[in-house]
């Protein structure tokens, strides 16, 4: 059957769906879309599995335009055609990769919106590269978001954006889909572990700027005076076979588990106690807005944008960034107060389920489409790399 081209139709463009942040941001925004009667489809320039599987037997298309180098021309004119077929009325560009091919190719296209959304700093030796690209590109752009107020001071201080140019729209959070596998007790029978084990966790990408390190140190310190706690880290990344020989090190390789990323994650941080995030930047928490909504308590280096989720001592736990000591102290006293625990985690329910709601963060989007959604027919999925 075919679909009226009436129906608003918006093309979200990222790097790849691999399972991190941004990624998972827009696979959220683009099921809460087709919800509210557009026609979605995503774009990537790199065929891989990760959370590109959850948009198997929905109607979200998925498009694959395969980048082959870093200043890959041709792939440029492969988008613009794309655009041409698509026919969106919204071109949503994810990170700077995406801005660097979406912007021309959408001018050239003539997409009516086009929206850059900045997720992160990136690399400190890429911010000429940030500052270039937004710079070039902001002339032709209809909105520039960033997803923290954090991040917009960054991009005015070190970019050189003016600050009315930059709408802070917060990341949101499917908590439906938050709320659905979780498998009581699932996380300690696959670890081997008894059922009174106090399990402190962590959830992300496997790299320098999580500051893992870090976590380890504090997990050395609780695990010494606490004889039932274990630790997991779940996540894929560069710095892996580093944190297994550092764990084995601090004396821990029987006590931290590594479990790579998987689409069932959120059952698997519903069995933490704590939530420790060492983080050595946020621009945006969006596993801690998780861990808020899954009833785990949250101990954080005070850093980037998390105090703008967290409040020291009412929702979560702030500490100075670097401080193990304040850090550990702080597990230890979630560890072993569950009161303290439930007044933390109620209040962190409260924040989080009404601020950073996927049907929040999508209707702020809205708001600069222009154009709103309506229900129509639908169609058969496709899978088309281009």
């Amino acid at each position: 059957m075919m679909e009226s081209l009436h129906k608003p139709r918006v093309l979200l463009l990222i790097h790849s769906l691999v399972f991190a942040g941004a990624e998972r941001v827009v696979v959220d925004m683009a099921k809460e879309l087709d919800v509210a009667g557009y026609k979605v489809a995503i774009c990537v320039f790199a065929e891989v599995e990760g959370l590109a599987a959850e948009l198997d037997h929905s109607r979200i298309s998925l498009y694959v335009v395969q980048k082959k180098r870093r200043f890959d021309f041709v792939l440029l004119f492969r988008l613009i055609s794309l655009l041409r077929r698509f026919k969106p009325h919204v071109l949503s560009m994810h990170c700077r990769d995406a801005l660097h091919f979406g912007a021309p190719a959408a001018l050239i296209a003539g997409v009516p919106i086009r929206i850059a959304t900045e997720h992160s700093v990136g690399p400190g030796t890429n911010q000429f590269l940030n500052r270039l690209a937004f710079g070039l590109s902001s002339p032709t752009l209809s909105a520039t978001v960033a997803v923290s107020e954090f991040l917009k001071r960054f991009m005015v201080q070190k970019w050189g954006f003016r600050p009315e140019r930059i709408k802070v729209i917060h990341n949101g959070v499917d908590f439906a889909r938050l709320g659905s596998g979780h498998n009581p007790g699932g996380l300690r029978r696959e670890l081997g572990l008894s059922p009174g084990t106090r399990i402190v966790g962590n959830a992300g990408r496997l790299g320098k700027e999580k500051g893992h390190d870090q976590f380890l140190e504090i997990a050395s310190k609780v695990a010494c005076q606490d004889s039932l706690v274990h630790f997991v880290l779940i996540g894929n990344g560069p710095a892996l076979d580093r944190l297994k020989a550092l764990a084995a090190e601090l004396g821990l390789a029987d006590r931290v588990h590594f479990m790579a990323a998987r689409l069932d994650a959120p059952s698997v941080v519903t069995e933490f106690d704590v939530f420790l995030c060492t983080s050595q930047i946020e621009t945006f928490g969006l596993a801690v807005v998780e861990a808020m909504y899954l009833g785990v308590p949250v101990v954080a280096f005070d850093v980037g944008s998390l105090n703008e989720i967290i409040t020291d001592g009412v929702n979560g736990f702030l500490v100075s960034h670097g401080d193990i000591e304040a850090a550990s102290g702080r597990v230890l006293s979630l560890l072993g107060d569950p009161v303290l625990r439930g007044v933390i985690t109620k209040s962190a329910l409260e924040t989080v389920e009404g601020r950073f709601s996927v049907q929040k963060m999508t209707r702020a989007y809205e708001e600069l489409f222009g154009v709103k959604g309506r229900e129509l027919e639908s169609t058969n999925v496709q899978r088309l790399p281009l």
